[in-house]
C-alpha cells in the first residue's frame, strides 16, 4: 500500500526491543518493503518515549496525532498509536492477540514479499504476545555470562544499556544481527522445512556464523578481508551486549538488599500449581503489589540469584509481586528456598 507522501523517518520507542528492531530492519534492509510503503532509501530514525505522543517531542508540529504525523512522512513502529502499533487496538483490549509486527506483515503483505523471514517473525510475535522463548535451549554455565541466555533478544537489551543515549546504534547492530540470521537461512534453504529449527538462528553462536557472509553482502563479494574484520568487530559487540546485561542484572538484584527482596510469582491467573503453593492473585492483592521490574528482567534476575536455573517464560503472562518480611530473607540460600517452595518451574 504505497502512499503519496514519501516516508522519511522511522519512529521507534526509546530502548528499542527485539520486535521494534526487527520492524526497522525490514525497512532498512529491503528495498521492496520500502517501496511498498513509500519509504525513502536510508530513512532517518527518531526515538520517542512510550505512551501517548507528547508535544515536546515534536517541535514545530501543530497537530500531535499519529494520523497527522504519518501524513507528514513519519512511520511509527510499535509506538505512537500509528498503523503499525498494537497498543490500544480493539483486538487487544481483553488480551493481546495481535502484535505490531503482525500488523506490518499484514499491511505490507510480507508473507509474499519475504516468505523466508516469516518463521522468524512468528517467533518474535510469540515472544511479544505470550512470552515464549526466542531461542533454543542452550547452556551458558561455561561462558562469560553464566546467568544470561546468549541470544539476540538479550544482546539488544545489553546494547540498550551500553548505548542508552545512542539508540540508533542499537538499531544498527540489531539490523546487522538480523542480516546474519538471513544469511544463515540462505545456507539451509535446500533443507526440508521439518529439519530446520528457526529458534537456533537467534543464538549468538549460530547467527555469528553468518556474519562474514552478511558483511560480504553489504561490502561486496570481493571484500573478504573487510568482511572478516567487520564480522570480528560485530562479534565483539554481541559479547559486550551480553556482558553488559549480565552485570546490570547482578547489580540490580543485589542493590535491593535482602530486607527488600521480593518474591515475584510469574503465573497465569489462578494457576493451579501456584495456587497450591499459596501464591494467588487474591493473596497478592491483599498484601499489596510491588512491581520492581519487567517479567523478562525478573527471570534473568532470578537466574542470577539461583545460580543459573533456567526458568521458563510461560509464567510471564502475569506478574505478581509478594513482598516478604525481612526475617524471611537473610541470604541468597534463603531466597532460593523460598522461590523453590513456590514451585515456579
Amino acid at each position: 500500500m504505497k502512499t503519496k507522501t514519501p516516508k522519511h523517518t522511522l519512529v521507534l520507542h526509546i530502548n528499542p526491543d527485539l520486535e521494534a528492531c526487527f520492524m526497522a530492519h525490514l525497512f532498512l534492509a529491503n528495498e521492496d518493503v520500502r517501496d511498498a510503503y513509500g519509504v525513502v532509501d536510508g530513512p532517518a530514525l527518531k526515538f520517542i518515549p512510550g505512551g501517548p505522543l507528547r508535544p515536546e517531542d515534536w517541535a514545530g508540529e501543530t497537530e500531535i496525532t499519529s494520523r497527522a504525523l504519518e501524513a507528514k512522512g513519519y512511520v511509527f513502529l510499535d509506538c505512537g498509536g500509528g498503523l503499525f502499533d498494537q497498543h490500544g487496538r480493539p483486538e487487544n483490549v481483553m488480551r493481546n492477540s495481535i502484535s505490531s509486527l503482525d500488523l506490518m506483515v499484514h499491511v505490507l503483505e510480507l508473507e509474499t514479499r519475504l516468505p523466508h523471514l516469516m518463521p522468524i517473525a512468528q517467533i518474535i510475535t510469540d515472544n511479544d504476545l505470550y512470552g515464549e522463548d526466542v531461542a533454543s535451549a542452550h547452556s551458558v554455565k561455561q561462558t562469560s555470562t553464566p546467568h544470561t541466555p546468549r541470544h539476540l533478544r538479550d544482546m539488544i537489551l545489553g546494547w540498550n544499556i551500553l548505548y542508552k543515549e545512542q539508540p540508533e546504534i542499537v538499531v544498527g547492530l540489531a539490523s546487522n544481527a538480523f542480516g546474519c540470521i538471513e544469511r544463515c537461512i540462505d545456507k539451509i534453504a535446500e533443507q526440508p522445512e521439518k529439519d530446520v529449527v528457526y529458534k537456533d538462528f537467534f543464538l549468538f553462536t549460530v547467527l555469528e556464523s553468518g556474519a562474514v557472509r552478511h558483511f560480504k553482502t553489504r561490502l561486496g563479494c570481493d571484500a573478504d578481508d573487510a568482511a572478516i574484520n567487520e564480522a570480528y568487530l560485530f562479534g565483539g559487540e554481541c559479547e559486550r551486549g551480553l556482558v553488559a546485561l549480565e552485570h546490570s542484572d547482578e547489580a540490580s538484584v543485589w542493590s535491593l538488599g535482602y530486607p527488600r527482596l521480593c518474591l515475584h510469582a510469574l503465573c497465569f491467573s489462578e494457576h493451579p500449581v501456584l495456587a497450591r503453593a499459596g501464591v494467588t492473585p487474591s493473596l497478592c492483592g491483599k498484601l499489596g503489589l510491588l512491581s520492581l521490574c519487567s517479567a523478562s528482567r525478573l527471570l534473568r534476575s532470578l537466574r542470577c540469584l539461583l545460580g543459573g536455573v533456567n526458568l521458563p517464560l510461560q509464567f510471564s503472562r502475569q506478574l505478581w509481586s509478594l513482598e516478604l518480611h525481612p526475617e524471611y530473607i537473610n541470604s541468597p540460600a534463603d531466597f532460593g528456598r523460598v522461590v523453590t517452595s513456590a514451585r515456579l518451574w
